[in-house]
């Protein structure tokens, strides 16, 4: 992983146990030039896409991947049209009809995007017989009512939800990071917050009070990192909006 710490100005890369002494030497060789405006840092565990395979954060399959719902959406020029936005590489599979943990069909796939660093997926909600509002869960299982989207900021408190973690809420510490996992999947421009994710939980969504902030993308779980498709970018794609 890397990109700018914004306070303290300056560019960082991350490595994990995937990468070799000897690569991690030569990352530091690397970036020895640039001075006090780049260093190299260790991290523990790998850095992994989070999925395994309604309110954000519930359990949604596919018949071939479990992951995590993450925000109710509708299209601008139709708000009768609604949508789920979940993780790219949720959608960028073989099955696509989704459903609820009890079996219930909730909808389609219409749409993924995981090239050019991107992360997210759309989802059609089609199915009269479920409810679409535009909650996450929360604490204790309360529902958190979701009514605009915007950037997040560095330092903020932020809170997550998914299938597998829950609910939980810390700092969001970095912004506009790069992101390699160990499938050679490269994601750009992610948020970072210090929220321990698991597999299952792609998708779920990163808010903080009624805003939406971003879609997990994946984690670090060892070193309780987590990192997050920025919302608007895939609500400016797909013409939708929160409500």
């Amino acid at each position: 992983m890397w990109g700018v710490d914004i306070p303290a100005n300056q560019v960082v890369v991350r490595a994990d146990s995937t990468v070799g002494e000897r690569d991690f030497a030569d990352l530091k060789k690397f970036v020895a030039p640039y001075g006090n405006a780049a260093r190299v840092i260790r991290i523990g565990g790998k850095t992994e896409r989070t999925s395994s395979a309604i309110n954000g954060g519930d359990y949604i399959e596919n018949g071939v991947v479990s992951c995590s719902y993450g925000f109710t959406v509708r299209k601008k020029t139709d708000p009768d049209y609604k949508a789920i936005l979940t993780a790219g590489h949720c959608t960028d599979t073989s099955g696509t009809d989704w459903r609820k943990s009890d079996g219930t069909y909730i909808g389609y796939t219409t749409g993924h995007n995981v090239a050019d660093g991107n992360d997210f997926g759309l989802i059609r909600a089609y199915n009269a017989d479920v409810t679409y509002y535009g909650n996450v869960e929360a604490q204790d299982g309360a529902a958190q009512d979701i009514s605009y989207s915007r950037d997040s900021k560095v330092y903020e408190t932020v809170c997550a939800s998914g299938y597998r973690s829950k609910y939980s809420c810390n700092i969001l510490g970095l912004k506009n990071q790069t992101i390699t996992y160990t499938d050679g999947m490269k994601v750009t421009g992610m948020d970072v917050a210090a929220i321990c994710r698991d597999h299952g939980d792609s998708g779920g969504p990163l808010f903080a009070g009624d805003a939406a902030l971003g879609l997990l993308s994946g984690s670090d779980n060892s070193a309780c990192y987590s990192y997050y498709q920025p919302v608007n970018e895939a609500l400016a794609w797909y013409g939708m909006e929160v409500f």
